[in-house]
């Protein structure tokens, strides 16, 4: 009969899995995951159905259906989901040179289309000069509806903040993730948030301040009051995947912006009556804010024209010309040196 576990750790060589008493197993796949999309995989995070092999290990037969998938395009037709059955992200900036609004404005977009709560942590406080003024670019950029905390897991500042929001997900079972670039101090935050050194960290580079990649794959900790926890490797791209209309749930308050515009195929230049136009020069409309939410809506137009197996073809066809061209110009300057 197969019994219940949860996928703690996904290498992409091996994985880990624990029992409902806590146990760790090694886990393998049963063939049928092989012969399927690679989305069907389980990945960390499932919940999955197996059973207990003589040898000590897991054989996983089944996956069982998700709560929710933060998932993100790789390259133009691809996708890569990242963790699953999360409920609360953890989106970490740091407050120091690889400060970013244009990364975490995605990683919310992404908690978005999954349907996940989203805060943002900026960490490295304690390297910022001017704390109060970060937050503030901040609040202005990601809108007045978005969770912000600033911590520095050195001297603790801010960690009762944030270990008080984590409480009633831990409490209930629930699931943290924590999403952001390399280096940005998720091994450090999950170590002072646990209590004990689980997570190996290392010292940030003099030269530009930011730390260095140390988590190589996703492992999900169990918490001692019946919560998880899950740390990440670092991104430092990020195209979350969207449906039609995702962004403008995202942003709401700029879709009504724009909605309010004169004319309905306001391009939002010069036209009159552009309430967007009005909204930028007054300083009521943050300008980065504005453009990172065009960015955002641009990858929406390319991923709905996608979903067209025409288009598909006529962009990998672009792609392909694209290439030949290349190479036959390399050629050409190959036998220019000769």
């Amino acid at each position: 009969m197969s019994t219940l576990f949860r996928v703690v750790i996904d290498s992409g060589s091996h994985y880990g899995v624990v029992d409902p008493e806590g146990s760790y197993w090694p886990a393998r796949l049963a063939g049928r995951f092989f012969n399927k999309e690679k989305s069907a995989r389980p990945i960390v995070g499932d919940w999955v159905g197996g059973r207990l092999e003589p040898g000590g290990w897991v054989f996983v037969e089944e996956r069982r259906p998700r709560r929710s998938v933060l998932t993100r395009r790789v390259g133009r037709f691809e996708t890569q989901d990242l963790a699953a059955n999360v409920d609360l992200l953890l989106v970490l900036c740091s407050l120091n040179e690889d400060y970013n609004l244009n990364r975490v404005d995605r990683y919310l977009a992404l908690a978005h289309q999954a349907g996940v709560a989203a805060s943002v942590v900026f960490t490295k406080r304690d390297l910022c000069l001017d704390v109060d003024a970060g937050l503030t670019e901040a609040r202005a950029r990601l809108g007045s509806g978005t969770e912000i905390f600033a911590v520095s897991a050195e001297t603790g500042e801010g960690l009762a903040e944030l270990r008080a929001r984590l409480a009633d997900f831990a409490d209930s079972g629930g699931t943290v993730a924590l999403l952001g670039s390399s280096g940005v101090g998720k091994s450090t935050l999950t170590n002072r948030i646990l209590g004990e050194e689980r997570m190996r960290t290392r010292e940030i580079r003099a030269f530009d301040g930011r730390g260095r990649h140390t988590t190589t794959h996703r492992e999900l900790l169990r918490l001692a009051d019946g919560g998880w926890w899950m740390d990440t490797p670092g991104l430092r791209g990020l195209r979350p995947e969207f449906g039609a209309g995702e962004v403008a749930a995202h942003v709401q308050d700029l879709e009504e912006l724009i909605l309010k515009c004169r004319f309905t195929d306001c391009g939002h230049g010069d036209e009159p009556g552009c309430r967007v136009r009005e909204a930028l020069d007054s300083g009521a409309l943050d300008e980065d804010r504005w453009r990172s939410f065009w960015r955002l809506k641009s990858d929406e137009l390319h991923q709905e024209r996608m979903q067209d197996p025409l288009e598909r073809r006529r962009e990998r066809a672009r792609l392909h010309k694209l290439m030949e061209d290349a190479g036959a110009r390399a050629r050409v300057r190959r036998r220019g040196f000769r």
